[in-house]
């Protein structure tokens, strides 16, 4: 069992400490790509405050849309600023988003939480 440090939007932190987000998505790097079940996610926020949470089960994907449609009766449970998938893609891929299409090539992972 490994433990990886993450950093954190504090509005993800936060849903993280209640139990509300349970599935934390990533683009597939060799940061990310390394993780395994069991292993342990450290999440810390902008104000240095952290969190440990287990993962139990990783799914990887090739696109957000992918992982997006697999969980779709889970999605307030990757981001509760989202109703559909098309906002999780909004959020996620760049203009708007996070990520961009050439980052997600790489293609994306679903950490489950305990």
């Amino acid at each position: 069992m490994t433990e990886h440090l993450i950093t954190i939007s504090n509005n993800g932190f936060y849903r993280i400490c209640d139990g509300l987000k349970t599935i934390e998505l990533r683009i597939n790097t060799e940061r990310f790509g390394v993780i395994e079940e069991n292993d342990v996610l450290k999440f810390i926020n902008k104000n240095s405050r952290s969190v440990l949470k287990k993962v139990f089960k990783i799914k990887k994907y090739s696109s957000f849309r992918e992982c997006l449609i697999d969980n779709e009766k889970y999605l307030k449970k990757i981001n509760n600023m989202s109703e559909s998938i098309e906002e999780s893609l909004d959020i996620y891929l760049k203009p708007k988003g996070i990520y961009t299409k050439t980052k997600e090539m790489n293609g994306v992972l679903a950490f489950y939480l305990e």
